[in-house]
């Protein structure tokens, strides 16, 4: 039983509030670095690091994970894998596609991943 583990970038509400906060340390580090009378500024460069450190758990820690009939996802902020139905392609365009998956009967969640091959319609 082969497993296939794919990282993507979610969509929607959800991932809009994750980037946002997400990005918000980048422009305070660039903030604060440009405001600062000192050569190196020791707090810009702390919150880059936090930056830099989001990013890596991001990339890490959103994944789904995929054998025959059985789908996990795991996103960042919730720290857990999700068992889900399969992903539904809504979309492909060149080497991305995009994916809609049911968390839930109220819950909808959207990703896109980066594909090397083209996928067979």
């Amino acid at each position: 039983m082969k497993r296939v583990k794919k990282h993507f970038i979610f969509l929607g509400r959800s991932g809009l509030i994750y980037y946002s906060w997400l990005f918000i340390l980048l422009f305070l580090a660039f903030i604060i670095g440009y405001e600062s009378n000192q050569k190196i500024s020791f707090d810009a460069l702390l919150i880059g690091t936090l930056f830099i450190i989001g990013v890596i758990y991001t990339f890490f820690f959103s994944y789904i994970r995929s054998s025959k009939n059985r789908f996990e996802i795991c996103l960042p902020y919730r720290g857990k894998q999700i068992l889900i139905q399969q992903p539904q392609l809504c979309l492909q365009w060149h080497f991305l596609a995009f994916y809609r998956v049911k968390l839930s009967s109220h819950q909808q969640f959207c990703y896109m991943t980066f594909n090397r091959k083209r996928l067979s319609k």
